[in-house]
């Protein structure tokens, strides 16, 4: 009976991660993805004991700039930020909150391609929970956008859902109406580092300038690699007029 109960679970689990449905989560109790047990109401995707066993970067020293674990010297600067990070890049910072491996992995793939709008509510609410720390004031919350055709194959942009999350949690002002994406390039997944450089130039546009001028910005994304595509954004809203601009993404990945 066990091993039956045990194998049910991890069906629902997986109909819940790859077809999500609302009326399918109101059939079957919620389950932490992890452990298995099932969820409090105020819990998502995961309970608090698996919580606070995932691989958070604050937990491991990392570099000051770009999050990246590898090649630190004492001051934690990785050896690619040693070389002008401030030179090439537009944003002062980037801070990540997990590390992207294994679970967090997971979960951020079947946030994607599950459409599980709760996996983007856990990770709003975790970024928040880091971000409230050193918040500042004048500051504005903005997602990296994506294009249209991006839009109506997915349904949703995850870092919009993030931004608005953040944005409810932190009581900071939130747009996604200011960066847009105005062409369409191709998965910097499937890309080499550096055509990952190259690949997004030229693709966003800043409407409203007004509306982010001298203002802090706090640019939303799920995952950070080489950093190119927070960069172009940054570079785009930097020469719109606004003030000091913070990468804040769900994971880093080196």
């Amino acid at each position: 009976m066990g091993d039956f109960m045990n194998n049910l679970r991890h069906l629902f689990q997986f109909l819940a991660n790859y077809f999500y449905h609302p009326i399918l989560s109101l059939l079957y109790p919620n389950f932490c993805k992890n452990c298995l047990i099932p969820l409090e109401v105020n819990e998502l995707i995961l309970c608090e004991t698996c919580i606070l066993e995932l691989p958070k970067l604050r937990n491991e020293k990392h570099c000051k700039f770009c999050s990246s674990l590898e090649f630190l010297d004492m001051d934690s600067i990785c050896t690619s930020c040693q070389y002008g990070f401030r030179e090439i890049h537009h944003f002062e910072r980037n801070i990540s909150i997990f590390i992207y491996e294994d679970l967090i992995q997971e979960i951020i793939i079947a946030g994607k391609f599950g459409k599980r709008p709760s996996v983007w509510r856990f990770f709003g609410r975790e970024m928040a929970r880091t971000l409230q720390t050193f918040i500042q004031s004048n500051s504005i919350i903005i997602p990296v956008p994506i294009s249209k055709k991006r839009l109506m194959e997915r349904g949703f942009n995850q870092s919009t859902l993030l931004a608005k999350e953040m944005s409810e949690l932190l009581s900071v002002d939130y747009s996604d109406k200011i960066l847009i994406k105005i062409k369409d390039n191709n998965k910097q997944i499937h890309l080499s580092q550096e055509e990952r450089i190259v690949n997004p130039m030229g693709c966003y546009h800043v409407r409203f300038p007004e509306l982010i001028k001298n203002k802090i910005i706090y640019l939303i994304d799920d995952v950070y690699t080489t950093g190119s595509t927070v960069n172009e954004c940054s570079r785009v809203l930097k020469e719109a007029g606004t003030g000091p601009i913070y990468s804040v993404t769900v994971a880093k990945r080196d």
